[in-house]
């Protein structure tokens, strides 16, 4: 296979919607006529700069490039290293380990189980990661329903320099809307260098996420309000309007999305 090609491959995995990675994968595999094409060095590419959630025991874990050492990741609250079968996204090969967690770790891990749970009603998780001088947070919420066409992801990802007391990060909402068509939505909000007192870090996170989300809602009612209406007399052949705010509505998508907060 020649390296355009695999290039494009690449791409195509990198651009899978969330939640339809498989099915990707599998016309991929239809159109090179290959099925035997082993994708697993891409996919474990995609899925950890992207983030993803992987069932470990009876909870779920994240695997980023962040929490893995050598071949394996690592799951602090479980202590747990793993590996993963990408073709099926499972863990295998789990190793359990000792580790002395500081309580610097103990205490914020604790405040954002909180926060999680509050806010990310749907198929959430949040991995905490301790180096020499950071801790790396990130967030996943997952809103998957194929059957009402459409599927949504939530993540956050911070880093804290505990001597310079600096956090910067980054949130990303990506939702794929699939009935009869296609609608994709893209957005993030970058944060940058900020001065937040360690205990009031989750606090931060939480004002800083809340106004990401307002924002995002905004977008949509001003989608609705403006651009839906003007196209919506433009593109039907049948002459039969479309209720664009009421299908909005009906399916909520930034709000999913987003976790179901209330603002």
């Amino acid at each position: 296979m020649s390296a355009s090609l695999d290039s494009i491959i690449n791409d195509m995995i990198k651009d899978s919607p969330p939640g339809e990675l498989h099915n990707v994968v599998s016309d991929i595999k239809t159109i090179i006529q290959d099925d035997q094409k082993d994708l697993s060095s891409s996919i474990e590419d995609f899925l950890t700069d992207d983030f993803e959630l992987i069932q470990l025991k009876n909870d779920y874990t994240v695997i980023s490039k962040h929490n893995k050492e050598g071949s394996k990741y690592v799951d602090y609250d479980s202590k747990t290293k793993f590996n993963v079968d990408f073709k099926k996204l499972v863990a295998i090969d789990l190793e359990e380990f000792e580790l002395e967690l500081s309580d610097d770790y103990l205490k914020l891990n604790k405040s954002l189980k909180t926060y999680v749970q509050e806010h990310f009603p749907s198929h959430f998780k949040s991995i905490l990661i301790e180096n020499e001088n950071d801790f790396i947070i990130i967030i996943l919420d997952l809103k998957f329903s194929p059957k009402n066409f459409y599927n949504g992801k939530w993540s956050s990802f911070y880093k804290y320099d505990k001597v310079s007391q600096q956090v910067s990060g980054k949130i990303k909402i990506n939702v794929h809307y699939f009935e009869d068509g296609n609608v994709r939505l893209i957005t993030d909000k970058k944060l940058e260098d900020s001065k937040v007192e360690f205990n009031d870090l989750v606090s931060f996170i939480n004002n800083f996420e809340n106004d990401f989300e307002k924002h995002v809602l905004i977008q949509f009612q001003e989608l609705n309000e403006k651009y839906f209406k003007n196209l919506r007399r433009q593109l039907p052949i049948n002459r039969a309007k479309v209720q664009w705010g009421r299908s909005i509505n009906n399916y909520k998508l930034g709000q999913d999305v987003a976790g179901g907060k209330d603002v």
